[in-house]
């Protein structure tokens, strides 16, 4: 598998509402997981190709030459992963305080993350300020809807908005299996950044454009060579989840054996195929959250999460992992 990197800075505040939440308009999430990311692209391709833009993006990531990560931060120069899901293995040596502050941290810098891992196997130590940053503010902006009553309906919309002062954004992760495939997702993801990404995009919310793009496999750049070490890793002690995955039935018995993880609720609503005026509620499921950790890989599939609609809604759940020695 080659691995491509593309980072995007968003020219707007960002609206992804917690799923595990009842009010999920109110809520806002920093990131976008790959179900949701895929699920934006297929409506691009949709636009671009009709049936058949969707039907190739189907096509490429069940015969496994598609694959991709959630979308991470960076900040600056520096990348950064999601904090492995590891228990510190000598809790009594760390303040009660240290332990809450680590707690807090989603994300740890590439060039900090095999010291991170050894720090939380009682190998090593780490200064907490070295990996504790801050990407933007989460906020709530109140609106009213006018819908032909006399009376508009107030509501609330959270938002998250990066910190562009010091230049900080997303990025993502792309496995592919050829060039074609990796020019088709490059051009759905930068058609996708002009009409937004997220919930309420109508408002202008969600847009972003493609201003970095890495040829993981033969980049000089230091964190770059970290990252292909891991995604390439042979005999790791564990393997680390970058996206937000569920294994199929088959595989998840065997895969949870050994693992520690978190869950992550996913649902959500789609457009019915019949009506414009309603929607359609997508089947819940709880999938494994990335940084989760297992002692072997899986597969993963896509799922058809809304028969109900008229049409098939493809959740994705096609996993990458990274490699670590602990």
């Amino acid at each position: 598998m080659n691995y491509y990197l593309l980072k995007l800075k968003f020219k707007s505040p960002l609206h992804i509402g917690d799923s595990g939440s009842a009010k999920s308009l109110d809520t806002s999430n920093m990131i976008i997981r790959a179900d949701t990311l895929f699920s934006a692209l297929c409506h691009t391709a949709l636009q671009v190709d009709d049936e058949k833009g969707i039907s190739e993006l189907l096509e490429y990531v069940t015969s496994g030459t598609l694959i991709l990560s959630d979308t991470m931060p960076y900040c600056g120069k520096r990348l950064f992963l999601p904090k492995p899901v590891l228990a510190l293995q000598d809790r009594a040596v760390i303040t009660a305080d240290k332990r809450k502050r680590i707690k807090k941290i989603n994300y740890i810098p590439v060039d900090m993350y095999e010291a991170y891992i050894a720090f939380i196997g009682g190998k090593s130590t780490v200064d907490i300020k070295d990996i504790d940053f801050s990407f933007g503010s989460h906020y709530v902006v109140d609106k009213a809807a006018v819908r032909g009553l006399d009376n508009s309906m107030p509501y609330s919309v959270g938002l998250f908005s990066f910190d562009n002062g010091r230049d900080c954004g997303l990025y993502v992760i792309i496995g592919y299996g050829s060039c074609d495939v990796l020019e088709k997702v490059i051009k759905l993801l930068k058609l996708l950044g002009l009409g937004g990404i997220g919930g309420k995009v109508s408002s202008g919310y969600g847009k972003y454009e493609v201003i970095e793009e890495t040829d993981i496999g033969s980049s000089n750049d230091e964190q770059i060579d970290l990252l292909r070490s891991m995604l390439d890793m042979k005999d790791p002690d564990c393997y680390i989840l970058l996206t937000t995955s569920l294994p199929s039935d088959d595989e998840l018995k065997e895969v949870t054996e050994g693992s520690t993880y978190t869950l992550i609720r996913r649902g959500g609503f789609t457009q019915s195929a019949n009506s414009s005026s309603y929607s359609v509620k997508k089947q819940t499921q709880y999938f494994f959250s990335s940084g989760s950790v297992f002692k072997k890989t899986f597969k993963g599939c896509v799922y058809n999460v809304a028969e109900k609609a008229g049409h098939p809604v493809y959740r994705y759940s096609k996993p990458m992992f990274l490699g670590v020695k602990t």
